[in-house]
């Protein structure tokens, strides 16, 4: 008899009610966390058909079972259980990432039907020779694979890695196999053309060039290789500083016009107010002028006629500065 916790179905309808994403009404639910909790059986999720996500980790089970009905699940992480083979999983052809870390499984199977598996984390359990990894051949859309901390001696493995196209994500660290092989890293970049990230480090694009020059011509090759990755940084730096350049002369010429422009601007203003102040000055001396008539005409009692009135307008007297024009008009007085 199984001891521990149960995972019933009051149980599971009252942690979506408490837990915020999570619904009381089991079809409702997305994702589902049943982490942590002691579960010595996967059981009751008959009811959870649109589950995407289910996490399962670190608890007691040790046989996949019980989801037949979830066959929209896409991510399942069951890692850190109990578990000492695969079963359980045909159903779910929809499943994309697996987390099989740390278990006891000792063979790799049962995954054929999973064609649209890409991530699969199978690190820390007990595959060693060709048998217990042969099977991965048939999940050709892996692209992130993690091997690391098995017991893997098999160079055979490379083998089967050369089905999946496009891995771009390998983890093979932990594993004895990789002390069978010389010059391993530059072997396997230059042997998986998608590579990413080769166990603890990524792959950038000098690594795989230096990679790919040994595989053709050894150090030699390696050595020319390098050489022109040298030449390409350089040359690449030029071209920015040249880029760059332009684009600040590109910059002053332009402020230069502009600046142009803004000057041509201001003498138009300049002469705009100049103008503006000669007509301001007309209108003061037309008002002086007025001023004097009508103060001459008071004082003296004579009749002006309006040829006078033009007469005094028209005299070039008025035209002086405003200074010479008010001393003129004091001494008039």
């Amino acid at each position: 008899m199984d001891s521990g916790p149960r995972l019933t179905k009051k149980y599971l309808r009252n942690m979506c009610n408490r837990m915020d994403g999570c619904y009381g009404t089991p079809e409702l639910n997305e994702i589902l966390y049943l982490h942590h909790k002691g579960f010595t059986k996967i059981e009751n999720l008959e009811e959870y058909i649109d589950v995407r996500a289910l996490w399962l980790e670190n608890n007691v089970i040790s046989v996949i079972e019980g989801l037949d009905t979830m066959t929209e699940l896409r991510s399942l992480f069951i890692n850190e259980n109990a578990i000492d083979e695969i079963s359980g999983l045909e159903k779910l052809q929809k499943l994309h990432q697996l987390n099989l870390h740390k278990n006891y499984i000792s063979k790799i199977d049962n995954l054929e039907k999973n064609v649209m598996l890409k991530d699969l984390n199978i690190s820390g359990n007990h595959l060693k020779d060709k048998e217990s990894f042969e099977n991965l051949k048939y999940n050709i859309n892996i692209n992130t694979l993690d091997l690391s901390n098995n017991r893997i001696n098999d160079v055979a493995i490379f083998d089967v890695l050369d089905n999946m196209v496009d891995l771009r994500f390998l983890k093979l660290d932990g594993n004895p196999v990789i002390k069978k092989v010389k010059n391993y890293r530059k072997k396997t970049i230059s042997r998986y053309k998608s590579l990413r990230y080769l166990d603890t480090r990524p792959v950038f694009e000098n690594d795989r060039r230096l990679a790919e020059a040994w595989s053709r011509g050894g150090l030699e090759e390696e050595r020319e290789e390098r050489k022109r990755i040298k030449q390409d940084e350089h040359d690449k730096w030029q071209k920015n500083h040249d880029a760059f350049k332009r684009m600040v002369a590109e910059a002053r010429a332009e402020a230069t016009v502009e600046n142009q422009d803004n000057e041509e601007d201001h003498s138009s203003t300049d002469s705009e107010e100049v103008s503006d102040s000669e007509d301001d000055s007309d209108s003061i001396f037309t008002k002086i002028d007025l001023s004097n008539i009508k103060k001459r005409t008071s004082s003296e009692a004579l009749d002006i006629s309006v040829t006078d009135i033009s007469e005094e307008f028209n005299s070039a007297h008025y035209w002086k500065t405003p200074r010479i024009c008010l001393e003129e008009l004091e001494e008039l007085d």
